[in-house]
This record gives structure tokens, sequence and C-alpha cells, in this order.
């Protein structure tokens, strides 16, 4: 066996534990269906939280969004299909895939009054903040 200095035992078993699962599909029949996280960016300001999703691709009516107990859950599929035939050949390509996103908000984010538009491939979701109650001073007798 050859050495090298960046030959690691442990690294061997892992390569081979990702081909074995890999080709296991195959063998088995089974279809595994893919999926993808989408990024997320989540900014505030003093008004609002604001959560920019990438979804290309993605129709809006496939995507779902909830907000629960200051949970904010996406979730949603992609369904692609490209055909094309011409005289003695048929192509066909297929795209599928789920995903779903949670993100715990502070308790400031107020779950009444969201919006969400998506366009451009960009889901765009605000979520109004609870306003703080004012400060009230005490007088001590």
């Amino acid at each position: 066996m050859w050495l090298s200095p960046y030959y690691s035992k442990r690294s061997v078993p892992a390569v081979n534990t990702i081909f074995d699962e890999f080709f296991k599909s195959f063998d088995e029949g089974e279809q595994r269906s893919a999926s993808f996280s989408p990024r997320i960016d989540i900014k505030e300001d003093e008004n609002a939280y604001h959560v920019s999703v990438e979804v290309p691709g993605i129709d809006k009516k496939d995507v779902e969004v909830s907000l629960k107990e200051n949970i904010l859950t996406i979730k949603g599929e992609k369904k692609q299909e490209n055909s094309k035939k011409e005289e003695g050949y048929s192509w066909t390509e297929r795209s599928y895939g789920s995903f779903r996103r949670t993100v715990r908000l502070p308790d400031a984010a107020q779950g009444g009054e969201v919006a969400a538009n998506m366009e451009n491939g960009i889901l765009a979701i605000t979520l109004p903040k609870a306003k703080q109650p004012e400060k009230k001073q005490i007088t001590i007798n």
C-alpha cells in the first residue's frame, strides 16, 4: 500500500459509504426525491423583520408560508419538465425537488399583519414588529 501524508484510514470508509448509498438506490429500484435548501436572508429595521427567500423556477402556487408561535415556515415544491420532439429523436428533462425551511423569530414579531410577495424568483416576507409599551415613569410617594 502506498503511503501518503494525506492518507487517512478513516476517509476511505467514508468515501465508500457515499458511493454505496448512491448506487444502492439503483440496485433497489427506489426513486429518491431531490430536495434543496433555498437561501434565506433576514433583515431587521425599527418597524419590521424582512425575510427574503431565493426560490427560482418555482411558481408561487407551489410555495406555502405559515407562522405559528413565532416560527416562520416556508415550504414548497419544484416541478419542471422540458421536452423536445423532432424527427428521429425525443428529449425530455425533468427536475423535481421539495424544500422546507423554518426560522424562529424574536418575540417582537407580530403575526397578525404578515405580508408576502413573490417576484422574479424572490419570495419577500415582511413581519411587522409589535409596538413596545412606552416607558412610564412612576413617582414614589
